[in-house]
């Protein structure tokens, strides 16, 4: 598939998709979901892709849905496009969740309405010194999507996800960081070359073993401990058989860093 709104690049076991509509702040229209349910399917299931970042051209990650296709359709958007959109924002959300690679938001920018819950989505998330976010949904009178009501409470906690998503009031990159959302927050100058050196280490670890990390991670906040105790029992003999974990040992054995090859 050819992509018109968006980028994407496979490095080294990196797989990059970046955002590019800069000219209208990488704005979501139902052209460029369907380019990323498509980017992220291959992604997910290329075994040569190791790890996963996203992120946006220009100064802003992506102002959520494109206002001009939604509201300018003079109401036909509701129906069968507004159902397009619903379902490719699902698609998204659920191969992130259930992919085994580890996927990174890079926010290099402003991230608002889908823009902003489409950052939840992501394992980690690392912000430049001017991103920030805007859950402006109840100021469109409408809910929250690519599954942020899902992510959000599990990353910072109900009640302030519901504040966040009940007031629509904005969030910087320092307070992102001190509730969570953020793992790191970096200087916009050095934001392009880090958060690549960031997903990079990803790609190049013990990604056999950090996939079934995240797996067991995200089932624990679904179920309970006797469920999660029996599933990292088994989880930790496969990775005891992999070649990676034999990999670890003779690196720790001869005093030098591993390089892991995801097997």
């Amino acid at each position: 598939m050819a992509y018109e709104h968006i980028l994407l690049d496979k490095t080294d076991g990196l797989a990059t998709i970046t955002l590019n509509r800069p000219e209208v702040y990488n704005a979501m229209n139902t052209k460029m979901l369907q380019e990323l349910v498509h980017a992220v399917e291959d992604v997910c299931k290329d075994d040569q892709v190791r790890a996963i970042m996203y992120t946006g051209a220009g100064k802003a990650f992506s102002a959520g849905g494109d206002i001009k296709e939604m509201g300018g359709t003079q109401g036909q958007w509701i129906g069968t496009a507004s159902e397009e959109w619903v379902w490719a924002t699902c698609k998204i959300a659920t191969a992130f969740y259930n992919t085994e690679k580890p996927v990174v938001a890079a926010v290099n920018g402003l991230a608002t309405g889908a823009g902003a819950c489409f950052t939840f989505a992501a394992d980690l998330v690392l912000a430049s010194t001017e991103a920030w976010w805007g859950i402006f949904f109840v100021k469109r009178a409408v809910m929250p999507d690519f599954g942020g009501m899902f992510f959000l409470p599990r990353i910072i906690g109900a009640n302030r996800a519901k504040e966040l998503m009940f007031f629509g009031d904005r969030l910087d990159a320092q307070r992102a960081y001190e509730i969570g959302l953020a793992q790191r927050v970096v200087p916009a100058e050095r934001f392009a070359e880090e958060s690549r050196a960031y997903a990079q280490r990803l790609a190049h670890g013990a990604t056999k073993a950090i996939g079934t990390a995240k797996v067991i991670i995200n089932r624990g906040l679904e179920t309970d401990l006797d469920a999660v105790l029996k599933y990292e029992t088994y989880a930790q003999r496969n990775c005891f058989t992999s070649e990676d974990f034999k990999e670890g040992m003779q690196a720790a054995l001869e005093r030098r860093e591993p390089v892991f090859k995801g097997r």
